[in-house]
């Protein structure tokens, strides 16, 4: 079975043709099944052509419980009787040829390698951002007690004082 996965795809950004020339790919590829995953609740565009085979009404997904999720056609038309399909029944034949899917050895390594290169890359990046900062807080730091020291001394006035260090403070 050749499987064709679409995901997080934002057609609403396209127009209405080449939304049609998307999908044409898309057939043209001539996958058995299409697998459309990610966040497509943004696309209407996407969610049109989700529809049951009966007659042609959307298929939506609720949270039941806060815990199930449960898919059903709209009935839009009100011709039938609702019923509703856990997700575990939806996904379970997906699942299957998902799991039949091998990778092969030189590939997970790529992806490994790929994985551990942007996690610490993203670490470097955290751990610069927090340096700069503690470089910043520790220069108020100083800026301030300079100014305290200064207003002790009696070098600045009870004004200057106050408005400086408010000015401090924002930064």
């Amino acid at each position: 079975m050749k499987l064709i996965g679409l995901t997080d795809i934002h057609l609403n950004f396209l127009t209405l043709e080449n939304r049609m020339e998307f999908y044409q790919k898309v057939l043209a590829a001539s996958g058995d099944k299409i697998l459309i995953s990610g966040d497509i609740a943004e696309a209407p565009s996407v969610s049109e052509i989700l529809k049951c085979n009966c007659y042609g009404c959307q298929i939506t997904g609720d949270i039941k419980k806060n815990k199930y999720v449960y898919y059903s056609s709209t009935n839009g038309k009100g011709i039938y009787k609702k019923e509703w399909v856990r997700e575990e029944e939806l996904i379970g034949p997906m699942l299957n040829y998902l799991d039949r899917i091998q990778l092969h050895d030189d590939l997970i390594a790529k992806i490994t390698d790929y994985l551990k290169k942007s996690f610490e890359a993203e670490q470097e990046f955290y751990k610069q951002t927090h340096e700069n900062l503690r470089k910043e807080l520790d220069q108020v730091q100083n800026q301030i007690s300079r100014l305290v020291d200064s207003h002790l001394d009696g070098k600045i006035n009870g004004d200057i004082y106050e408005q400086k260090l408010n000015e401090y403070k924002k930064q």
